[in-house]
């Protein structure tokens, strides 16, 4: 598989409840019912290496893992004609490795469900006897991509904190062109 350096890679997954939830969330807020929709998102670096936030933290992957067993993945190729542009990328997602991931900002996805949402707010004020925001010095997903991005200074009018792996896909294609490498629903 050839995938230019320096690309986003999106995939959709159903395999963890965040994964579940960001799903629910995504397709309900922007009424996609009859596709598949990003769920995870991955900065791929070059030879094979992918920068990821996840239930462990923001670590360095390799791309052949995130490949197994995913519904769908797309890729989108940035166009980086400096290599400035690369490193700052690269230095600032190197320079966020070992930090945690931001449980809160899937708690924070599921409180924005219409009605549902506000019981699952309301449950959250009780136990914690505060609103729950997305944790600064920690990452989501697409939160960590949309930083590295915004290093060059694409995409600066989302917020990281608060933008999904299907609102920061939907963005991107504005600009690049997407690229579907895996379809496990067309080829079961």
């Amino acid at each position: 598989m050839d995938i230019k350096e320096y690309s986003v890679v999106f995939v959709a997954d159903r395999g963890s409840l965040s994964s579940r939830i960001i799903e629910f969330y995504q397709r309900v807020k922007n009424f996609i019912f009859d596709a598949p929709v990003p769920t995870h998102t991955e900065f791929y670096l070059h030879n094979g290496i992918t920068i990821s936030a996840d239930a462990v933290g923001v670590r360095r992957n390799k791309l052949k893992r995130l490949l197994k067993g995913k519904r769908k993945v797309w890729i989108i190729e940035l166009d980086l004609k400096y290599q400035f542009d690369k490193d700052l990328i690269e230095t600032f997602l190197i320079s966020q490795i070992g930090r945690p991931y931001d449980f809160k900002a899937i708690i924070w996805f599921a409180t924005k469900f219409p009605i549902l949402g506000r019981i699952i707010a309301k449950i959250i004020r009780l136990i914690f006897k505060k609103n729950i925001q997305p944790d600064k010095y920690a990452y989501f997903c697409s939160e960590l991509v949309l930083r590295a991005l915004q290093q060059i200074g694409l995409l600066t009018h989302l917020d990281p904190e608060k933008t999904t792996p299907y609102e920061l896909f939907e963005n991107l294609k504005i600009y690049y062109k997407e690229k579907v490498i895996y379809d496990n629903i067309k080829n079961p």
